[in-house]
């Protein structure tokens, strides 16, 4: 699978991606923009966004709804976004939680799209993406059927659900014919390597940038957690 210039596929060095999630939606784009240059600047391969309707946010409890109504972007303002991202250097994507943002003029400047492990359990919504035509990356979880997303174009990481994880739970499938790569919900940079060194095609990990606010501060790395991560890959997948 390609994402820009980027190939995904076994053998190919690990593709770190840097989930921003929700952390930087409550000031203007600017600063989103900002926090996005430096997740490449310190090494990710790619940049996930999440786009979250707090209409249609099933799984919100209450302070949850608030904060997502509180930091909503218009269908405009992630226009000009996505439109903007054409200039990084690296793919910027996003985590799409609902229809509104398959809009054909949005959808169009999508690298790739990634189906959330909420999303798997809305079928509609995951047809609908996968018949997008882009590359999609979906997370699931040990209880999710992996047969429906054994189709081309698309990467399937394993997650585990907990946020965080904490480090005595976690687990490290083995990478290959089902699982392609991780997403992860915990720091432990020891468990990213081990990763990567069981051949992970993708590593999906939570990032915060300056002035980063919402819940998964508690679990999202630095952009100096970044960079080190960054550099542990080049140094397990370089030519010996």
């Amino acid at each position: 699978m390609k994402i820009g210039d980027h190939i995904i596929e076994g053998g190919c060095r690990t593709a770190i991606i840097a989930e921003l999630g929700t952390l930087h939606l409550h000031k203007n784009s600017k600063h989103l923009e900002d926090v996005v240059q430096d997740c490449i600047n310190a090494g990710a391969d790619f940049v996930k966004i999440q786009m979250i309707n707090w209409r249609t946010a099933w799984w919100s409890n209450e302070i949850q709804l608030k904060r997502y109504k509180e930091i909503e972007w218009s269908i405009e303002k992630w226009n000009a976004f996505f439109n903007l991202s054409q200039h990084f250097s690296k793919p910027v994507f996003p985590s799409v939680f609902d229809e509104w943002y398959l809009s054909t003029g949005l959808v169009d400047m999508y690298p790739a799209i990634k189906v959330a492990n909420k999303v798997v359990s809305m079928p509609y919504l995951s047809n609908r993406i996968l018949a997008s035509g882009k590359p999609v990356i979906v997370s699931l979880s040990m209880s999710d059927r992996v047969k429906p997303w054994r189709v081309p174009n698309v990467k399937i990481q394993f997650v585990q659900t907990q946020y965080p994880t904490e480090d005595k739970d976690l687990i490290l499938p083995c990478f290959g014919e089902v699982y392609h790569g991780l997403s992860i919900h915990s720091e432990n940079l020891r468990a990213m390597a081990a990763s990567i060194m069981m051949g992970a095609q993708t590593l999906e990990v939570h990032v915060q940038g300056k002035d980063a606010s919402g819940p998964d501060t508690k679990f999202a790395l630095t952009l100096k957690q970044l960079e080190r991560l960054v550099k542990i890959r080049d140094k397990i997948t370089s030519p010996i």
